[in-house]
């Protein structure tokens, strides 16, 4: 795996994921606030300084009106990649991944 690469692409799936929620809530600090985050929280996700967990992508993919079971389900097996818990986590999650097709920056880029 191509670690820097992997890392900008869930960079720019999260990235969409935060552009749909920023443009429902109507900005990226009143996001912030119905996330009950400080607006650096947003821009720090948003340039990789922190990650957002599965938990809050799952939050913004709710207020984006995307499918926040999926996103929960795709953050969480991102998070152990290349780990034996991703295997059996891809197991459990398999039905509701392979449903849902490609990952959810798309989604997200088809919902705009």
């Amino acid at each position: 795996i191509n670690l820097e690469g992997y890392a900008m692409q869930h960079l720019e799936e999260l990235n969409i994921l935060l552009d749909a929620a920023s443009k429902v809530a109507g900005s990226d600090g009143k996001l912030a606030v119905k996330l009950g985050k400080h607006r650096q929280t947003i821009s720090n996700w948003r340039h990789g300084h922190k990650p957002c967990s599965p938990e809050d992508q799952a939050i913004l993919a709710s207020i984006a009106g995307l499918d926040a079971i999926e996103t929960l389900a795709r953050a969480t097996v991102r998070q152990y990649e290349g780990t034996a818990k991703c295997d059996l986590l891809m197991r459990a999650f398999g039905k509701v991944l392979l449903a849902t097709g490609p990952a959810v920056g798309s989604a997200g880029a088809s919902a705009q």
